[in-house]
């Protein structure tokens, strides 16, 4: 067999060459994969490593590194392995009668004062009839006001003093809103850097059944019918009220997860329903009280306690990961850490997990029966000490198409 034999000039070019593709290959998409979670309608979770979502069609590799393509009806959610519990924090956040929610702040009035100017880091400035809006609230929010169900009888102002006003939001200032009290006392003009959290009387309404909902990192939920990942970069069309159809393209590090559409099921955070305490004591605890707290959708709990969720009557599963919140604790007192996580939902439904320094997490997946949903922490022999849960990714199943036949049986 002849001996291809290279000049020293053809060394140099062969060289050059191998040096263009090697540079080719650092800067193509595959350079940027995306470590992610891709959830099926069990609510069964598969990590994945993400190149790209186009068409409609996901695009990653498996555990066993198969490059696999299937279409995002197969999936109810992608979690973006970036998301983590120090998520950016928003100045305030708003809530819109569709669901939506922005984070950013307060610019100013639009129009006659009837709607208010809101800036978006990503988004830019949009204006929002005041008609369309649930509520305002600054990081801190009152979470049963935020997730009421039922709009109250009056706009309701708190104010950060713990003062509460109920009326009328007449219209919007160019430092705050101008509000009609019920008792008729003449208007009240609140800077919003005196307002803790706005609810105002307004019906929330239904998404439309054929979109995705985009979960930003700095709180932000965004409703889109088409989105796409190619690389570093995602790319979504939005509409919000009061600003045109437009596409939107960011870092693919703003993106904390997508909620897909899968047959006629819906995804709903649990640390978006109201939570009641049945019971709690906290006087081993070194006499601390240690009363629940809902941050960055998650849910944090002392043992012992009891919380209580009310949950859609359509709800058909529930997944979350409970894990040790310890992670400030130094190594030699994580043995104190020990205690039973009881989940129950329906009439018998009991599943119980153990936590310790030596199981710091477990993985949730339970169904839901009858529309309620209870977890207990029971301390273990070492008492309660140090025995607090973290409930991270905690969302319920909803059957969608059976909302949909109770709403037209109830209309």
């Amino acid at each position: 067999m002849p001996l291809l034999l290279l000049r020293p000039g053809m060394v140099l070019i062969w060289q050059l060459l191998v040096l263009i593709a090697i540079s080719l290959w650092l800067v193509s998409p595959l350079a940027a994969l995306s470590p992610a979670v891709l959830v099926g309608p069990d609510l069964e979770s598969e990590n994945v490593t993400l190149t790209s979502l186009h068409n409609d069609i996901v695009s990653y590799f498996d555990a066993q590194r198969s490059l696999k393509r299937q279409s995002v009806d197969w999936f109810v959610q992608l979690r973006l392995a970036s998301e983590s519990a120090d998520i950016d924090r928003p100045i305030a956040l708003i809530q819109l009668t569709d669901g939506q929610r922005l984070a950013g702040r307060f610019v100013g009035p639009a129009g006659e004062g009837t709607a208010l100017r809101w800036e978006h880091q990503e988004l830019g400035t949009v204006d929002i009839d005041l008609e369309d809006v649930i509520a305002l609230a600054r990081t801190g929010m009152v979470r049963d006001w935020w997730s009421m169900s039922q709009p109250p009888a009056s706009d309701t102002v708190r104010l950060t003093n713990g003062d509460q006003i109920d009326g009328y939001v007449a219209r919007v200032s160019n430092d705050g809103l101008i509000i009609n009290p019920v008792d008729h006392s003449g208007e009240v003009a609140l800077p919003l850097d005196r307002i803790d959290i706005v609810r105002l009387a307004n019906n929330p309404r239904p998404a439309p059944s054929n979109v995705q909902r985009l979960w930003l990192t700095d709180g932000t939920q965004l409703l889109t019918d088409a989105v796409e990942i190619e690389s570093s970069a995602v790319r979504f069309n939005t509409e919000l009220f009061g600003s045109p159809d437009s596409e939107v393209e960011m870092p693919l590090s703003k993106l904390r997860r997508i909620d897909f559409i899968a047959s006629g099921l819906r995804l709903q955070e649990l640390a978006d329903i109201r939570m009641d305490v049945l019971w709690t004591d906290h006087t081993d605890a070194f006499a601390l009280n240690l009363p629940p707290v809902v941050s960055a959708d998650q849910i944090h709990l002392h043992a012992p306690i009891e919380v209580s969720f009310t949950v859609p009557i359509h709800t058909k599963r529930f997944a979350a990961t409970a894990e040790l919140a310890v992670q400030n604790i130094p190594v030699q007192f994580l043995d104190w850490a020990d205690f039973e996580l009881i989940i129950t939902s329906g009439a018998g439904d009991e599943y119980r997990y153990r936590l310790h320094a030596g199981q710091k997490q477990v993985l949730i997946n339970i169904p839901v029966r009858d529309g309620w949903l209870r977890v207990r922490l029971d301390p273990g022999v070492n008492g309660p000490i140090l025995d607090r849960l973290l409930l991270r990714d905690a969302i319920l199943l909803i059957d969608r198409s059976g909302e949909d036949a109770q709403e037209q049986v109830t209309n």
